[in-house]
């Protein structure tokens, strides 16, 4: 009888211990996202590989404009084998927050190697992890 009252004791501290960890999320702040993002592009402009690459969650994943899809690993290859940033700017940027998730949506402009810039739209899907925002998922499609 003591074992199984330890037991149902246990396993309400337990439950009432997981629902306050669940309940305790940092929210995002809008203030907190637009930061995180524009500290995203800044890096993604100079070529901060580091930077980038810290601002991906583990499992992130990016669909490219012609529809291919990778993690962290495969968009940071990409990046730099383009030798070189040819990100221009991110404009009508949109933010919405959901508690500890948020989606940014907004048009980039990236430069050809012929010069020419060209336009997508992308979107970004950003979480609390931990103290942190972190980009789980991001989309790109060109603009014709």
């Amino acid at each position: 009888m003591k074992r199984l009252l330890f037991t149902c004791s246990l396993m309400t501290v337990l439950s009432f211990t997981s629902s306050l960890a669940q309940t305790a999320k940092k929210p995002i702040s809008r203030d907190g996202l637009v930061k995180a993002v524009n500290i995203f592009f800044d890096a993604v402009k100079a070529d901060d590989y580091e930077t980038i690459k810290n601002s991906y969650a583990a499992d992130y994943t990016f669909i490219g404009p012609d529809g291919t899809i990778g993690g962290a690993e495969e968009r940071m290859r990409r990046l730099k084998a383009q030798g070189g940033s040819n990100f221009v700017s991110a404009t009508e940027l949109t933010y919405r927050i959901y508690g500890d998730a948020a989606v940014v949506t907004g048009v980039a402009t990236t430069k050809r190697p012929n010069g020419e810039t060209e336009r997508s739209r992308f979107l970004q899907v950003w979480t609390m992890q931990g103290a942190n925002l972190r980009l789980v998922a991001s989309q790109v499609t060109k603009m014709e």
